[in-house]
Order: structure tokens, then C-alpha cells, then sequence
């Protein structure tokens, strides 16, 4: 490309040059992030257990806290029983979600 080209469309917002649907704006005078993360139609793909997290031009889905797996295939709860835990070890662990273990003791 020459020169020319460069200066004039280095400053040109990514709504007028891709039409890019994570913005709103007439690009000339405004080009603003659209927050997908407030509108459900527009994260759709994130799924239970998800949370949205907004970035420039779209969003991510992550785990929410007490959950892993991949966000857009589906989170899990993590089993903290399943590990090292602070139980006794004459009680049994009894996992619940979201990071919650209770230690039943058996007398």
C-alpha cells in the first residue's frame, strides 16, 4: 500500500472498515463498544454456570468461580471432596456447587 493510504486509514474506526458488529456508530463521528454482555441475545453462547466478560469489539465467556471446563461447551462444578480438603479424616466430604464442601462427621 502507499503511503497515502496508510495516514489516512490509520485513524479510521473498525465500524466503517469491516462494518464490525461488536460497534455502533456512524464511524465518522462516533464508534462505540457495544457491551454484548448486557443483552442475553447478544452472548448467547455462553452457557449455564458462564459469565459474560466484555472486551473491545465482543466478549468472552469464562467460568464462573466454583466451576472449569471450556465456557462454551460447558462448565462443571469443581469437586473440592475429590482432592485434598480440610475433613477429618474419620468424616466424609459432601461436595455441593459453587466452591461449597461440608465435612459430615460420622459420630
Amino acid at each position: 500500500m502507499s503511503q497515502w493510504y496508510d495516514v489516512i486509514f490509520s485513524n479510521v474506526r473498525p465500524c466503517l472498515m469491516l462494518n464490525y458488529s461488536g460497534y455502533h456508530g456512524d464511524a465518522r463521528y462516533s464508534c462505540d463498544d457495544i457491551n454484548e454482555c448486557h443483552d442475553q441475545n447478544l452472548h448467547q453462547d455462553c452457557l449455564a454456570h458462564t459469565d459474560c466478560v466484555n472486551k473491545e469489539g465482543g466478549y468472552d465467556c469464562v467460568c464462573e468461580s466454583g466451576f472449569e471446563g471450556d465456557p462454551y461447551q460447558g462448565c462443571t462444578d469443581i469437586d473440592e471432596c475429590s482432592g485434598t480438603n480440610d475433613c477429618l479424616p474419620e468424616a466424609s466430604c459432601s461436595n455441593y456447587q459453587v466452591s461449597f464442601f461440608a465435612c459430615d462427621n460420622p459420630h
